[in-house]
């Protein structure tokens, strides 16, 4: 089917992505689209992390008669060039826009650019403020139809830091900003701007105050399109909160946070529920998320590995439900005589292949693992943390550690 094939009627937004990103290849763009259909919108892989939205494209394209769509075609795709950012940052800084990620995400992107032999995009890690255990504060050059994330470098050229830069883009964010939290369920307020910066708003104090919530507001940012509140007495609506935290990723597909935040006095800082119930829906949460990063970051090792020649196992994170108490676990193998990278895990599982090929597996917790393998490990970079394991405790110190089961 040829691509005026697709001109016979109003596309839905899925087809106007394949028609869009098929014009684009046609008129000479070779950089690789990644549509995300939760938020209409395509992730270039052209070097700057760029994110083009369709929605305007979208709606010119279907507006206008059948013959004059390919000219709209034309004008959009032609977008779709790295955007070239101002050299003087005062014709810039009324399009710096604060984005929050998580850092799987950022550690992601450098496997990538890793796996694509560029270098690794430390420009734009550099350009990122931490916010909490698994997110970062960063910036994004947005413009009506791209949003590009702002490095290093471009802050140096222009002559500011980056917390002055992130005050400018946060001034930006809230000329942008009316109310516009909605009633979920238990209590449970959910943010309705589906603008690309609803968890930036967390950001935003006088916002979340004016959401009327009472108590000190406890907050969650699961994914990039969804901000949550609850006040800190709810506990049905925490619970609901981590529910919906569960549904919004699983939708969304773009991870950001799996921990609750409080703002007391102004302030935003990790909160740790008190009741019992809280605290492990919301460990589940971070532990499907943590393996989440360890498994997409897995392939991405692999081939890197492959590409480079390196014979290095990636251990894999795995979980377990205990089958007396129900809790999630995780775990990942060690292996006598293998080259490894390990994940952070609760437990290990020591294994060894004797001269008959039988194996012997002794599952340890993680301190004891530590205790008699510390010599082994050596951190490296990345998140979450992994281990390059060279070498194996000997029998002698398998024996000083207890054996546990799930």
């Amino acid at each position: 089917m040829g691509i005026l094939d697709f001109f016979s009627k109003k596309p839905s937004q899925e087809k106007f992505a394949a028609i869009f990103i098929a014009h684009a290849k046609k008129q000479g763009f070779s950089k690789s689209m990644t549509y995300e259909a939760a938020e209409f919108r395509l992730l270039v892989d052209n070097g700057t992390n760029q994110i083009f939205n369709l929605g305007n494209a979208y709606r010119d394209y279907c507006k206008v008669p059948k013959i004059e769509r390919e000219t709209v075609l034309i004008k959009y795709t032609s977008g779709l060039n790295s955007p070239t950012l101002p050299t003087n940052f005062e014709e810039a800084k009324k399009n710096i826009m604060p984005t929050i990620k998580g850092m799987g995400q950022m550690e992601y992107v450098r496997l990538l650019n890793r796996l694509n032999n560029q270098e690794s995009n430390t420009s734009n890690f550099d350009a990122s403020m931490t916010f909490s255990d698994d997110a970062v504060v960063m910036l994004a050059y947005d413009t009506e139809h791209t949003m590009t994330s702002i490095g290093h470098t471009e802050l140096q050229n222009w002559g500011i830091s980056l917390e002055d830069a992130i005050e400018i883009a946060l001034s930006n964010l809230r000329d942008r900003t009316v109310d516009n939290f909605g009633d979920l369920d238990n209590g449970v307020l959910v943010g309705q701007w589906n603008d690309s910066y609803d968890t930036s708003r967390v950001l935003l104090s006088d916002v979340i105050y004016r959401s009327n919530v009472k108590n000190d507001p406890i907050i969650m940012i699961p994914s990039r399109g969804c901000i949550l509140l609850t006040s800190s007495s709810n506990i049905a609506g925490q619970l609901r909160m981590v529910d919906y935290a569960f549904e919004s990723i699983e939708k969304d597909g773009r991870f950001v946070s799996s921990a609750m935040y409080q703002l007391c006095d102004g302030k935003i800082s990790q909160y740790q529920p008190n009741n019992e119930d809280v605290k492990v829906k919301l460990e589940e949460l971070k532990y499907h998320n943590t393996a989440e990063d360890y498994v997409s970051q897995k392939e991405l090792l692999e081939k890197i590995h492959e590409a480079t020649g390196v014979d290095i196992f990636v251990a894999t994170y795995s979980l377990v439900r205990g089958k007396e108490n129900n809790k999630l676990s995780s775990f990942c193998t060690w292996t006598k005589d293998v080259d490894t990278l390990l994940p952070r895990t609760d437990f290990v599982a020591f294994v060894v292949t004797d001269a008959a090929e039988e194996q012997k597996v002794k599952i340890v917790t993680w301190n004891d693992a530590i205790s008699i393998g510390d010599e082994f490990l050596s951190e490296v970079e990345g998140y979450p943390v992994r281990y390059r394991v060279k070498g194996f405790p000997n029998a002698e110190k398998l024996n000083l550690v207890s054996e546990v089961a799930f």
